[in-house]
C-alpha cells in the first residue's frame, strides 16, 4: 500500500433488524474507536465530526450494496478498516442509511425499502457477501 499505510481489514461485526423499526442495524467492532463529543469546537470544524481518531471514506451505497472504509488516526493510526455488502438480499434507500460512532462500535442502519419485509433468514445464514 503506498505511503505505508496498513491494507484495510474486514471488521467483526453482527446484524439485527428489531433495533430500529424499518431498518437493519450491522454494529462493526473497532477497537479504540472514539466518538467525537457533542457541541465541542473541534466536531464543528472537523472534516469528520462522526468520530475524533478515525475518518471515513464513503458510505457509499446504491439500493443493493453498501460501502464503508474507516481510517485511523491518532492513537488508531494504521488501523484501517473496510466494510462492504456487494450484495444485499433486498433493496434499501440509499439517502436514508446513516451510521454512527460509539466508543469501540461503529452502527450502520440500512433503510429498508419494504420496512415490512424480513430480513432474518439472510442475517441468520451470513448469507451477505461481504467479501472477494
Amino acid at each position: 500500500m503506498a505511503d505505508g499505510q496498513k491494507a484495510f481489514e474486514e471488521p467483526d461485526c453482527d446484524y439485527d433488524e428489531s433495533t430500529k423499526p424499518g431498518y437493519v442495524r450491522i454494529r462493526l467492532h473497532i477497537p479504540g474507536i472514539e466518538p467525537r463529543t457533542a457541541g465541542s469546537l473541534s466536531k464543528i470544524l472537523s472534516k469528520d465530526p462522526k468520530a475524533k481518531n478515525a475518518k471515513f471514506i464513503g458510505p457509499v451505497c446504491d439500493i443493493r450494496s453498501y460501502d464503508l472504509k474507516i481510517v485511523g488516526e491518532a492513537d488508531l493510526k494504521d488501523q484501517n478498516y473496510m466494510f462492504t455488502i456487494k450484495r444485499l438480499p433486498f433493496d434499501i434507500i440509499p439517502y436514508k442509511c446513516t451510521f454512527e460512532v460509539q466508543k469501540n462500535w461503529v452502527y450502520v442502519f440500512l433503510k429498508k425499502k419494504e420496512k415490512d419485509q424480513s430480513w432474518e433468514q439472510h442475517l441468520r445464514a451470513g448469507s451477505l457477501e461481504t467479501s472477494d
